[in-house]
């Protein structure tokens, strides 16, 4: 039974940034980081890609500006690919409910909503 919970708890997806920040023993700065709940698989998808390349794990912050994810790096121990698998990230956070990480549309500056949650504040 011990090594089932064990088994369940490696894949485990995280529900919080906290959580992506100790799975992937990433260091933050002294920036608060936050976003939506629905970008939390996003951001999880986004930092396993980048700790592959060969990340240094250095992390200045994750946030919600203009209705869209931004991830900013720390230190300059990235390249070009790590950038631009950024931005795609970045840019399909457009199209993802900031409630659940359903497809949704965005809307002006706001976080992107799916038809259930179009009444739902997210920030």
């Amino acid at each position: 039974m011990r090594f089932l919970h064990r088994v369940r708890w490696l894949f485990k997806k995280p529900r919080t940034l906290e959580e992506i920040f100790q799975k992937y023993n990433i260091q933050t700065s002294e920036a608060p980081s936050d976003c939506p709940d629905g970008w939390i698989n996003h951001v999880d998808e986004c930092f396993g890609r980048l700790c592959n390349l060969g990340w240094d794990r250095k992390l200045f912050q994750v946030k919600e500006k203009f209705g869209c994810l931004r991830i900013y790096l720390d230190g300059d121990d990235f390249d070009s690919v790590m950038q631009d698998i950024i931005h795609s990230y970045e840019d399909r956070s457009k199209q993802k409910c900031g409630v659940c990480g359903a497809y949704a549309k965005k809307d002006g500056i706001n976080v992107a909503r799916c038809d259930q949650h179009c009444s739902v504040q997210v920030w």
